[in-house]
């Protein structure tokens, strides 16, 4: 009877700490790839912007733009800034009306 209830009780212990560690390697495992895959999800979302430089404002709907990436237009000797090509043709429009 007692040796019965003893290997019951080790038994118990015993799925419990399988379970922890079960448990404790699938938390090392899942947070290191859902780290990893955060990263490239994010690198691979975001478009490389170049870091330093001067922003114009984009005259059409007042985004900060770098003067490097920028879409440009010269007029009436001034140069104009746009963050996309869509702003670049409304500009072109209102200008001409």
């Amino acid at each position: 009877m007692f040796r019965s209830l003893g290997y019951l009780i080790l038994t118990i212990f015993g799925i419990i700490i399988i379970r922890m560690v079960i448990g404790v390697l699938f938390k090392l495992f899942s947070s290191s790839v859902s780290a990893d895959g955060a990263r490239q999800r994010t690198q691979a979302r975001r478009p490389r912007v170049p870091q330093g430089g001067v922003l114009q404002k984009d005259p059409v709907c007042g985004a900060f733009v770098p003067e490097q990436g920028a879409r440009q237009l010269t007029a009436g000797g001034e140069t104009h800034f746009f963050c996309s090509d869509e702003c670049l043709k409304k500009f072109r429009e209102s200008s001409n009306a």
